[in-house]
């Protein structure tokens, strides 16, 4: 910020030094026994007036009424402080590709010049330049990748945020500054996932979820049917996976072979998708419940892994030795909102919770229980080593884990 010298200011120099004056009068009569509140609030009143009236004839120094700062049209690149982003719309002669547009207050073009359109006119076509004022039409670019240009963003009804960079490309650039509706999928730009270096544990085909697999090296996909319709019957991939690892969208159609790199920009973190190219084991068309929650069940290994079985969306009320991972919300009758966290429940002890591996007792321990714990811990062996007490009658088995 800018430190302003007003001393050479005598006037208001000397209003300022009135003030002090004037409001430590206030002050020293009302300690001095000016009670009568009628009486202070008079006197008060009268000060003040005496303040405003000699504040209305100061001059302001010239610096404050021309103080700089970054986003606005002077010739250095700033603007003052009443004028930091101007307001203009588009005009009525615009087409999708060639935007004209007025701006008060816009005399040339610099860098760093701020201006928000309102667009009532047409919605933006691919390539489209802006012309403000007469100043010459320059293209958009977005301000999220380098070298696009912008297409069918600038909507009618909108109103956008532009900043001119003269740099961008040969003859300058508007970079639109914009959030994103993550129903559309453009917030994906947002959470997309550096893929180069991420691989496939089986031949990924198009518009796959994809699951980190159990020792964290690949992902791997829902299926490995390589049918181009949601609606086809597809067989769950049964390769363990991770139930905590990250969760990403394969969002294209060229195939991916195993082991091989998924390459750059095709993997997202959130994303509204068909889910029935992932799961479908009924070859129809799937009917989602939106915009109720969607879950993978999944059967919990012994060493922390998990195998994919199904979509559902309905939690169990019963303990049934399932985990059940949160995919997302159901968009529509056939797709969802995959979300970017992930939560694990079960049922265990009377309720659903959040799931913990390490909940399995090791091998070579005990338990006492009426039934076999295998039904309780899916994928372990229990073997009845001897009876210990009873009760209401009945022996009261002791169990060892054996795998």
């Amino acid at each position: 910020m800018e430190i302003i010298d007003l001393s050479h200011n005598d006037d208001l120099l000397a209003v300022i030094k009135k003030c002090n004056t004037n409001f430590r009068q206030i002050a020293f009569s009302a300690s001095r026994g000016l009670k009568a509140q009628s009486r202070i609030s008079e006197y008060t009143d009268s000060m003040i007036a005496n303040v405003i009236d000699e504040l209305t004839n100061v001059t302001i120094p010239d610096e404050i009424g021309n103080l700089q700062y970054a986003g606005s049209p002077s010739s250095n690149g700033n603007a003052n402080m009443t004028n930091a982003i101007l307001y203009g719309h588009v005009d009525d002669s615009s087409t999708a590709t060639a935007f004209t547009a007025t701006v008060p207050g816009l005399t040339e073009l610099v860098d760093g010049t701020c201006i928000m359109l309102k667009n009532g006119v047409v919605t933006s076509a691919a390539g489209f330049t802006i012309d403000v004022n007469g100043l010459g039409p320059k293209p958009s670019y977005s301000n999220l990748a380098a070298a696009t240009q912008d297409t069918t963003l600038f909507n009618v009804n909108y109103t956008m945020l532009f900043v001119y960079d003269s740099t961008r490309v040969a003859g300058g650039a508007w970079i639109c500054y914009r959030g994103y509706d993550s129903n559309t999928n453009t917030i994906g730009y947002q959470l997309r996932t550096n893929s180069s270096t991420l691989y496939a544990s089986d031949k990924t085909y198009r518009y796959r979820l994809l699951f980190t697999s159990a020792d964290g090296t690949q992902l791997v996909p829902a299926n490995t049917s390589s049918s181009t319709n949601a609606t086809a019957a597809r067989t769950t991939n049964t390769r363990p996976i991770d139930p905590f690892g990250p969760i990403l969208y394969y969002g294209t159609t060229t195939a991916i072979n195993a082991g091989a790199s998924f390459g750059t920009s095709v993997l997202w973190q959130q994303y509204t998708l068909t889910l029935g190219y992932s799961f479908n084991n009924s070859g129809s068309a799937l009917a989602l419940s939106y915009p109720a929650p969607v879950y993978l069940r999944c059967a919990p290994q012994p060493d922390g892994s998990a195998v994919m079985e199904y979509f559902t969306q309905s939690l169990p009320t019963t303990e049934d030795g399932k985990i059940y991972i949160l995919l997302g919300r159901a968009y529509s009758a056939t797709a969802i909102e995959l979300l970017v966290t992930h939560p694990v429940y079960e049922f265990r002890d009377g309720m659903i919770r959040q799931y913990t591996p390490n909940a399995y007792p090791p091998v070579g321990s005990y338990l006492m229980a009426q039934s076999s714990p295998a039904s309780s811990y899916p994928g372990t062996t229990w073997q009845q080593v001897d009876t210990v007490g009873t009760t209401g009658g009945l022996s009261i088995p002791l169990w060892q884990r054996s795998t």
